[in-house]
């Protein structure tokens, strides 16, 4: 793993990020999110969505000059938990999925949230996705809520994992 930052996304990432986006739903999530609603994903569809965005919330990863994988950490949107943040994104290309670079990014925002002041860290994963599953529980999160989420039409299960800084 050499040659690679991770910084704050600028404007001219919209494109980088609107593809990780598209690109890792329509892998991660096949079998799981009905097929017809990731076939509706697209990166043009996404760059609609970010045309009036002015600043940007994702950290990158960048290898070698290229984005490859993208984070976002909130103040976490669950009201049992105080001075929380909340990992709402971490994805990356395909190509790299299950290659480290997910475990690196993942151990940068833990950090990154304890360095800024927050006091735990949560991450919602969908609880058929055992590959996020596994990373989390790598990394020392623990499941803690169970909620259910509709996504295109199919509900799902979604396990809410929670880590002490």
């Amino acid at each position: 793993m050499k040659d690679y930052i991770i910084r704050k996304a600028n404007i001219d990432d919209k494109c980088a990020i609107a593809r990780i986006y598209v690109n890792s739903w329509k892998f991660a999530y096949k079998g799981i999110v009905p097929q017809g609603y990731l076939d509706s994903l697209s990166v043009e569809k996404y760059m609609e969505r970010l045309k009036d965005q002015t600043e940007l919330d994702e950290f990158l990863l960048v290898l070698n000059g290229d984005v490859i994988g993208l984070a976002k950490i909130i103040d976490c949107r669950d009201k049992d938990l105080c001075s929380g943040a909340e990992i709402q994104t971490i994805y990356f290309l395909p190509d790299f999925i299950g290659r480290g670079y997910g475990n690196l990014l993942l151990k940068w925002m833990i950090e990154y949230a304890g360095s800024i002041g927050y006091k735990n860290i949560v991450v919602w994963v969908l609880t058929e996705n055992k590959r996020a599953r596994k990373a989390y529980e790598r990394v020392g999160f623990q499941k803690d809520k169970v909620k259910l989420v509709t996504i295109g039409g199919k509900e799902l299960r979604e396990t809410r994992y929670s880590l002490c800084l």
